[in-house]
């Protein structure tokens, strides 16, 4: 979970969009990233299970994204602190499923 809050800090400082790309994801020539660069919605990442929800590719409109992210994040471990980053993402996602993307997993 510390990547959500290293993400929103390098966000704040270069106020660009984010394609956080796990490392055993491969990324093949027709690799959509004009399309994920048009996402309109604040956040986009694959939800894998009814409660789980995945980084592997997780993008993150803007600063402000980013920040709600961390805020959310950070609240939610201290409500839960064995909390995994995939529930946090699944909640983030059931409590305002329009400000989200689904990619296809």
């Amino acid at each position: 979970m510390g990547r959500f809050g290293l993400i929103s800090k390098y966000q704040k400082l270069n106020n660009v969009p984010i394609l956080h790309i796990e490392s055993d994801v491969i990324i093949s020539s027709d690799f959509p990233i004009t399309k994920i660069a048009a996402i309109k919605e604040p956040y986009a990442f694959s939800i894998v299970s009814n409660k789980r929800a995945i980084a592997s590719l997780l993008f993150l409109k803007d600063t402000r994204a980013s920040l709600e992210l961390w805020d959310f994040a950070k609240r939610a471990i201290s409500e839960n602190s064995s909390i995994s980053d995939m529930e946090i993402l699944f909640d983030l996602w059931f409590s305002n499923k329009k400000s989200v993307s689904l990619l296809p997993t």
